[in-house]
C-alpha cells in the first residue's frame, strides 16, 4: 500500500498604492482655476466618505493604499492498493479553498473605494476511486469512480450600496457595490 498526503497554504498581498495628488479630476481645484490646490483632493474624498457615512450609514472604505489578497489552502490525499497481482486500487480526494478579494485600483484618473471590491469564495472538492483488473493477458477492465463539487460565490466587499459613477471633470469617482454583481437584500 503506498500513500501521499499534501497540504499547501497561500497567503498573497498585493499592494495597490496611489497618490491622491495626482488624481486629475476636478475636486483638487479651487474656483475656476486650473491649478491643482495640494491636498484638496484628499479633504473633498474624505468628505465624501464621511457623507455617505453619515447621511446614509455607508462606510465606503479606503480609496488609497488599498490592497488585493488570496488566501487558499490545498489538499489532496491518495492511497494505492495493490490488492494482489492482478487487482489494483487507487482512492483519491482533493480539496480547494480560496478567497480572492480584488478591488479596483486607484490610479490618475479614477478613485475607487475599497468596499466596492469584489470577493469572490471558492470551495472544490473532488474524489475518485479506480480498480484496475487483469483476468488474463487478453482481458482486462478498469472501473473509474468520480464525483466533483464546486461552489464559487462573488460578493461585494461592503455593505450592500447602490453603485455610483462620479463624474469629475478628467476624473471619475467610483463609490458602491460593483455594478456587475448581483446582490441579494
Amino acid at each position: 500500500m503506498f500513500y501521499f498526503i499534501n497540504y499547501e497554504r497561500q497567503d498573497n498581498e498585493t499592494p495597490q498604492p496611489f497618490e491622491i495628488n495626482n488624481y486629475v479630476g476636478n475636486i483638487a481645484l479651487q474656483g475656476n482655476s486650473p491649478d491643482i490646490v495640494p491636498g484638496l483632493a484628499a479633504t473633498r474624498i474624505d468628505e465624501l466618505s464621511n457623507y455617505l457615512i453619515s447621511e446614509y450609514g455607508y462606510n465606503p472604505g479606503e480609496y488609497a493604499n488599498t490592497k488585493s489578497s488570496l488566501v487558499s489552502d490545498k489538499f489532496i490525499a491518495k492511497i494505492d492498493w495493490n490488492i494482489n497481482d492482478n487487482h489494483k486500487l487507487a482512492v483519491r480526494h482533493s480539496l480547494v479553498k480560496a478567497v480572492n478579494i480584488s478591488p479596483f485600483r486607484s490610479s490618475n484618473n479614477s478613485i475607487n473605494f475599497y468596499n466596492g471590491a469584489q470577493e469572490f469564495t471558492s470551495t472544490t472538492n473532488s474524489s475518485s476511486i479506480e480498480l484496475s483488473s487483469r483476468f488474463s493477458d487478453k482481458v482486462s477492465n478498469s472501473l473509474v469512480l468520480g464525483y466533483t463539487s464546486v461552489k464559487d460565490d462573488r460578493n461585494a466587499l461592503g455593505d450592500p450600496f447602490p453603485y455610483l459613477e462620479i463624474r469629475d471633470g478628467l476624473g471619475t469617482i467610483f463609490v458602491g457595490s460593483e455594478p456587475f454583481l448581483r446582490l441579494i437584500y
